[in-house]
């Protein structure tokens, strides 16, 4: 007789990889080249009121008539996936061969209250390594890049705010509220940027457990 193996097949998470765009749909073609998803993945680019609207065959398009900035950006291309893990890049990066899958590898394997995970990047030739994680240093500097992955069910909703990222992480990685959540830091290259300017004249900010604090000039 025949036999009927009682392995369960292990279904792979699915995976949403949201790329927030505005004023740069040039720069999409060269990082979509630099990964592939799998079957039953998906890839959003958000149009954030860009002045030349994104018309690409592939991945989909959804787009903000006015422009809402990245926060606001990151959670239309969330809300609109249903995936297991959730990945999000910049129009303007360029990503590590195979980090998507080395990435969702990790975090399958970790246990549940491992809630992401990150790495290293090299912005215009120079590598920066963020890790590892410690939520004390977290509320000192942002330890944590945008370009990172996260279960779905961990991530809430970024705020229209300065830094809108490290708020998010110091919000859903908070030890008193989430008690065991942490995430991973993986010693790779992750991704590559080159010729973004960073600004000179941004306000001082406070971290707290409950996200970041605009301070006022002088202060």
């Amino acid at each position: 007789p025949m036999q009927v193996s009682s392995k369960k097949v292990c279904r792979m998470p699915s995976l949403s990889v949201i790329i927030p765009c505005f004023n740069d749909a040039d720069k999409l073609p060269r990082l979509l080249s630099s990964f592939h998803t799998s079957s039953g993945d998906s890839v959003v680019a958000v149009d954030d009121g860009s002045a030349v609207p994104v018309d690409l065959r592939y991945p989909r398009v959804i787009r903000h008539e006015k422009n809402q900035g990245p926060a606001a950006a990151r959670n239309t291309g969330v809300a609109a996936t249903q995936s297991d893990y959730v990945f999000f890049a910049d129009a303007d990066v360029i990503l590590a061969p195979g980090i998507l899958d080395r990435f969702r590898m990790i975090l399958d394997t970790a246990p549940p209250t491992t809630v992401g995970i990150f790495g290293d990047f090299v912005w215009d030739n120079i590598r920066y390594a963020l890790g590892p994680f410690d939520y004390a240093k977290l509320l000192q500097r942002n330890l944590i890049s945008p370009m990172s992955m996260w279960r779905r069910e961990a991530l809430g909703l970024f705020r229209d705010t300065l830094y809108e990222d490290w708020d998010l992480w110091l919000r859903i990685l908070n030890p008193d509220k989430h008690p065991g959540r942490t995430v991973v830091y993986d010693p790779v290259l992750v991704f590559a940027t080159t010729g973004r300017r960073r600004s000179q004249h941004l306000p001082s900010v406070r971290a707290t457990s409950s996200g970041i604090e605009i301070l006022k000039k002088g202060s």
